[in-house]
């Protein structure tokens, strides 16, 4: 069993291995000028909502040793420590019939999941949504699901199982480690569709002048003694993430948050361009 488990890692990291792909294939001196950034945002402000009271936490590879779990499931604890939520839910089975059965006890509304590694499979993220839908259905209750997805495995699947469109799948953030890092899944993979549909929020790390690899995002956000710049950004990012799965921020409002701490970030970092997206005035 021991060398199950290692082979099955080993074919998980070559798989990593191969990822490439930023938003863009034109070449850096031909992107477009980078929009003026916004005003800037305010900061998001916790709470507890009786639609929002149950957090879904879908953990890493699950082995013979939790590797990777107990990092999503920290983040998970931390935020109900913040308000988010009154309750976590930990979906190791990766299946709909735990989260079906919580948000019934729930009594439906607003979800946000943390899906980290293999619990971010496209099959996982469409048990979540089937599960809220289920409930709309069979309970009359408006039911979304709105998911945080760490370098998601399987990411090129994901249109093959999730329609972007469906009215129970309210908000997606992408966020990947930097480029060629291993583990970090493919998104030149996803059609035009999805990365550029408002639902979904790609969060590249080169774009933030920042170095993540598939293990540092998490530990970053869940520790906020780490006092590294790319900790300090990556808790940063997280807020904006957190106001938009948790408090009804709009797409565009979402988007354009964003777009001010790449632009912000580039500008401190004294970088000409933002890789794949544009290129600075100055």
């Amino acid at each position: 069993m021991r060398h199950l488990s290692l082979l099955v890692f080993s074919c998980f990291i070559l798989a990593g291995c191969s990822s490439s792909g930023l938003r863009s294939s034109v070449a850096d001196e031909h992107l477009p000028m980078c929009l003026a950034p916004p005003l800037p945002f305010q900061p998001s402000i916790p709470h507890v909502s009786a639609t929002q009271n149950t957090i879904m936490v879908h953990p890493g590879l699950l082995l013979l040793v939790d590797w990777g779990g107990q990092r999503a499931l920290d983040v998970g604890h931390s935020l109900v420590e913040q308000g988010y939520a009154e309750r976590i839910l930990e979906v190791r089975s990766r299946m709909k019939a735990p989260m079906l059965e919580q948000m019934v006890k729930d009594g439906g509304g607003d979800y946000v999941g943390i899906h980290y590694s293999m619990g971010g499979a496209p099959k996982v993220l469409k048990a979540a949504v089937d599960a809220a839908a289920q409930v709309s259905s069979e309970h009359g209750v408006d039911t979304q699901y709105s998911a945080i997805m760490v370098d998601p495995f399987a990411l090129g699947l994901l249109e093959k199982r999730i329609n972007p469109d469906s009215a129970h799948l309210k908000q997606v953030f992408v966020i990947l480690s930097n480029r060629y890092m291993p583990l970090r899944p493919d998104p030149s993979l996803l059609s035009s569709r999805v990365m550029q549909h408002p639902k979904f929020h790609f969060i590249f790390a080169e774009e933030y002048g920042v170095r993540w690899n598939h293990f540092t995002f998490l530990t970053d956000v869940k520790n906020d003694q780490r006092s590294t710049q790319s900790a300090q950004r990556g808790r940063e990012i997280f807020e904006q993430v957190l106001q938009g799965a948790f408090e009804g921020v709009s797409s565009d409002v979402i988007a354009s948050n964003l777009q001010h701490l790449r632009l912000r970030y580039a500008r401190q970092d004294g970088r000409s361009l933002i890789p794949g997206l544009c290129r600075l005035d100055s």
